[in-house]
C-alpha cells in the first residue's frame, strides 16, 4: 500500500449465528464510515450454506483489512469460528497482514484463548449484553473501530496484503506475444486429497456459461463485462487454484478490478466449480 490505502477498509465479522443480532447493532452504528467510504463491512451472513461455504469464508478473511471476532460462548463452541475461522484470522494478524478485533459480546471464558493478548472492545472487556446503556457501549466499540481504520489508511499493512488484493500488473504477466500462445494451456491442479475434480482450462470453458449465468441473476452488468474476457490459463498450488482473465477492454477491466466485483466473480468461481480458486484479471496497458 501507499501512504494511504487505494480501497475503502474492508471489515469482516465472524461470529455464530445467534449472535447475528449484534452484528447487525454494529453495522448500525458503522453506517456513517460505510456512507463516506472509508470502509465497507462483510458480515458472514453473506457467505451461503454448502460444500463452498469454507472456502468462501477463507477468501472474505485473506481478503479483510480488519477482522472483528464476536466472543460469545456460541463463538467458542463453533467448529467454524473458533477453530478454522480464527486460526485463518490469527495466522494473518501475525503476518502483519491483518487487525484482529475482538468484540467481547457476551459472558464466557476467553481469557485463555489465542486472541486474549489482544485490545479487545469495550475496552474495559465488559460484555456488550451486560451493559444497561448498550447505546454507550456501541458507540464506544464503533469508535475503537473508526481508530483501527484511521490507522490503517495512515499506516498500511503489511505489503503482503497488497499481493492477494491487486491484480498482477500486465508488464510482469504478459512480457512477450509469447504468452499469447498460452491462453489454452492447461496447468493441471490436483486439488486436496480430499477427491476434488482437477481443476482446467477446459472445465472453466465448459463451466462458462453457467457462471455467466449465475452472474445475471446477481449482477447483470457484471455478467455482461464478463463476457469480454478470455481464460488464459489455470494455475497455482495444490490446494487452491488461480483463474487467469485477459481482456483489451479497458472500462471493462477497470470495472472488474473493483473489490467488491472481483469478490462477487470469484464466488461465482468457485460455487459452480465447487473448487477452492482465486481470479487474477489482466487487461490492457492503462497509462
Amino acid at each position: 500500500m501507499s501512504a494511504q490505502v487505494e480501497r475503502a477498509v474492508e471489515i469482516f465479522c465472524l461470529y455464530a449465528f445467534q449472535d447475528e443480532k449484534w452484528v447487525r447493532e454494529v453495522e448500525k452504528y458503522l453506517s456513517p464510515l460505510r456512507r463516506s467510504g472509508l470502509l465497507v463491512v462483510r458480515p458472514g451472513s453473506e457467505i451461503n450454506a454448502g460444500r463452498e461455504r469454507r472456502a468462501v469464508l477463507r477468501q472474505y478473511i485473506e481478503r479483510a483489512h480488519i477482522v472483528l471476532l464476536f466472543i460469545s460462548p456460541d463463538f467458542l463452541a463453533s467448529d467454524e469460528c473458533n477453530n478454522f475461522g480464527l486460526h485463518l484470522a490469527m495466522r494473518r494478524y501475525e503476518e502483519g497482514n491483518c487487525r484482529l478485533i475482538p468484540l467481547i459480546i457476551r459472558s464466557t471464558l476467553w481469557q485463555d484463548e489465542p486472541f486474549a493478548e489482544l485490545k479487545v472492545l469495550p475496552a474495559d472487556a465488559k460484555p456488550l449484553a451486560n451493559y444497561s446503556n448498550k447505546d454507550e457501549a456501541l458507540l464506544a466499540i464503533a469508535r475503537g473501530i473508526q481508530e483501527a481504520v484511521q490507522d490503517i489508511t495512515q499506516h498500511p499493512l503489511s505489503a503482503a496484503t497488497e499481493a492477494q488484493e491487486q491484480p498482477q500488473p500486465l508488464a510482469l504477466l504478459d512480457k512477450s506475444l509469447a504468452a499469447e500462445k498460452t491462453q489454452l494451456e492447461d496447468t493441471s491442479i490436483s486439488n486436496s486429497k480430499e477427491g476434488n475434480q482437477v481443476l482446467t482450462v477446459q472445465r472453466v470453458l465448459a463451466s462458462w456459461q453457467e457462471i455467466v449465468n449465475y452472474l445475471k441473476r446477481r449482477d447483470l452488468v457484471l455478467a455482461a463485462h464478463l463476457n469480454f474476457f478470455m481464460v488464459l490459463r489455470v494455475e497455482g498450488a495444490a490446494d487452491r487454484s488461480t483463474i487467469v482473465l485477459r481482456t483489451d477492454q479497458h472500462v471493462s477491466y477497470k470495472y472488474m478490478q473493483m473489490p467488491d466485483h472481483l469478490m462477487d466473480l470469484e464466488l461465482a468461481f468457485m460455487t459452480i466449480l465447487e473448487h477452492d480458486c482465486q481470479v487474477r484479471l489482466i487487461g490492457p496497458d492503462i497509462p
